[in-house]
């Protein structure tokens, strides 16, 4: 009988402490949902979004020219569209894409061309590329004769005295025509060698043959410079002393009567008089003071004039006479 009053009085305790847990239980259910309710009525403020500080990329080159279908045009035309789709390339990523856009700069007759070559190929992953178009484009508007005549011209074309940077860039162009750009570079040197000047061949006798042609070229441009600046200072000076060229005086035209008194008239050269002295070399300012005073403008003697008068014309003096002899007016007439 005590055993089970034990055992009653301890499930009663355990029973006690259940409906306590439960309350607890109950209050905290109700606290959470207070604290929900709480939770969903403060409001949450706006978030605004921070603008973007990407920028859009934008394209390097602008659009190529519309091509017109003017032939001479042509290989402007595709080397500013190659140029494009490589530089601008992201832009359009497929080949359709590609295709597209330099369909987009084509005339409406060059356009018509290609759209057989479009409805032909567009099903061909192979075939549909802008390179096969360029290459189809180049049979219809190319020079068929172009690389034949640039690779004559490799063969004669001569550097002569230009500067080597401007020969330069015919050279390239001229190879660029022939196809000569995918030759190795050692087919390139020995093409461009012997059109070049021959002290500048000499020059490059020493340069590495199994070098690139861009390193060959780069040579060549510094050797000419260096023989250009050589040339330069091989130059003979002008004479100490002597005035710059472009500030020597341009001696005056001497006035017609002066030069009847330093030459023979016509008479006196079909008729010479061997027995009659010669009139001494005076100086213009004699010349002057002579007319002025009414004398023989060639001896200087009163009562005839120059076509009586009884002395021949003066000769020159040559220069080391006339640094050594007395001034010019010294002696107006000679005897003999």
């Amino acid at each position: 009988m005590a055993n089970t009053d034990i055992n009653a009085e301890a499930l009663q305790n355990v029973w006690g402490m259940v409906q306590e847990l439960r309350q607890e239980v109950n209050g905290l259910r109700t606290e959470n949902e207070s604290l929900r309710a709480a939770i969903s009525a403060v409001q949450t403020p706006a978030i605004t979004p921070e603008p973007s500080t990407t920028t859009t990329r934008k394209s390097v080159m602008s659009d190529p020219f519309i091509f017109d279908g003017t032939k001479s045009l042509f290989p402007q035309w595709k080397g500013l569209m190659k140029e494009k789709l490589d530089v601008d390339g992201w832009r359009y990523p497929r080949e359709k894409d590609k295709i597209a856009y330099t369909n987009s700069r084509l005339g409406p007759d060059p356009a018509g061309h290609v759209e057989p070559w479009k409805e032909q190929h567009r099903d061909s992953p192979t075939e549909y590329t802008h390179e096969k178009l360029f290459e189809y484009l180049e049979g219809i508007f190319g020079d068929p004769q172009k690389a034949e005549r640039a690779s004559q011209k490799l063969r004669y074309m001569r550097q002569n005295s230009r500067p080597f940077t401007e020969y330069l860039v015919e050279f390239n162009q001229t190879l660029s025509d022939a196809g000569g750009f995918t030759w190795t570079d050692i087919i390139k040197i020995t093409m461009l060698r012997p059109t070049l000047h021959l002290r500048l061949q000499e020059a490059l006798v020493t340069a590495p043959k199994e070098g690139t042609f861009r390193a060959y070229t780069e040579l060549a441009a510094l050797y000419w410079d260096r023989l250009q600046g050589i040339e330069q200072r091989n130059q003979p000076l002008p004479p100490a002393g002597a005035p710059p060229e472009a500030q020597q005086p341009t001696p005056a035209p001497s006035p017609e009567p002066e030069l009847m008194d330093w030459t023979a008239s016509v008479r006196s050269q079909l008729n010479p008089a061997s027995d009659k002295p010669k009139a001494t070399w005076v100086s213009r300012i004699e010349i002057e003071a002579r007319k002025a005073k009414g004398l023989c403008i060639r001896c200087g003697q009163p009562g005839h004039h120059i076509s009586t008068c009884p002395y021949n014309p003066p000769i020159r003096p040559v220069k080391v006479a006339e640094r050594t002899a007395p001034p010019p007016e010294v002696m107006l007439t000679q005897d003999t």
